[in-house]
C-alpha cells in the first residue's frame, strides 16, 4: 500500500495535544477533513504525550503552549529528547508573547489559534512545511513510509489509546 497520493503527499501522523476537550474534538476532524492523508492523535495530558512518543513514530507534534497546567515548553524539550521530530506550538496567545520562548525551546514554530477555517488551512500546510522541511535537513534519519503496522494499532489499544480523543488522567 502506497502511503503517498498522486500529488505527491505522504501519509503524516501527528500528535495534537491540549488541555481543552473541546478544541481537540474539533479540530481534530476538521484538519483530517482538510488533508485526508493527516492522521490525527489527540492527547490532552503532556506526560501521556510524551509517552506516545516514546512508543509511536509520528511525524510531528503540535501543541499548545500551556497544557495541564505545565508550560509545553519543557514537553517540547522532552519530546526533543526523546526522537528528532518536529513540534509545532499552536496558541491562541499573542506571536510576541511566545516567540522568545519557542526560540528557546527548540521548536520548529509556531501558528495561532484562530476560529476562522482558514487558519485550519494554515495548519494543515505548516504541518506539511515543516515535517517537509525538517526531513530536507536530516536526510539520514529513516522515516516510516508507511501506514501504520498492524502490530503498532494493536499496541496503541492495549495503552487505552485509539485514533480518537482520549482525555488524559
Amino acid at each position: 500500500m502506497s502511503s503517498e497520493d498522486s500529488a505527491g503527499r505522504e501519509e503524516l501522523w501527528v500528535l495534537l495535544v491540549d488541555d481543552d476537550p473541546m478544541q481537540l474534538a474539533m479540530i481534530k476532524p476538521i484538519l483530517e477533513d482538510l488533508d485526508n492523508l493527516l492522521h490525527i492523535d489527540t492527547l490532552s495530558d503532556p506526560i501521556r504525550a510524551v509517552q506516545m512518543i516514546r512508543n509511536f513514530d509520528y511525524d510531528c507534534v503540535v501543541s499548545e503552549y500551556v497544557v495541564g497546567g505545565r508550560h509545553e515548553i519543557n514537553i517540547f524539550k522532552a519530546v526533543k529528547n526523546i526522537k528528532p521530530i518536529p513540534t509545532i506550538l499552536y496558541t491562541s496567545r499573542d506571536y510576541i508573547e511566545v516567540q522568545r520562548m519557542a526560540e528557546l525551546s527548540d521548536v520548529n514554530g509556531y501558528v495561532q489559534k484562530i476560529m476562522d477555517p482558514e487558519n485550519y488551512l494554515l495548519l494543515v500546510k505548516f504541518i506539511r512545511e515543516t515535517v517537509k522541511k525538517y526531513r530536507g535537513k536530516n536526510p539520514d534519519r529513516k522515516y516510516r513510509n508507511d501506514p501504520m503496522t498492524t502490530w503498532q494499532t494493536k499496541k496503541r489499544n492495549r495503552v487505552g489509546t485509539t485514533r480518537d480523543v482520549v482525555y488524559g488522567s
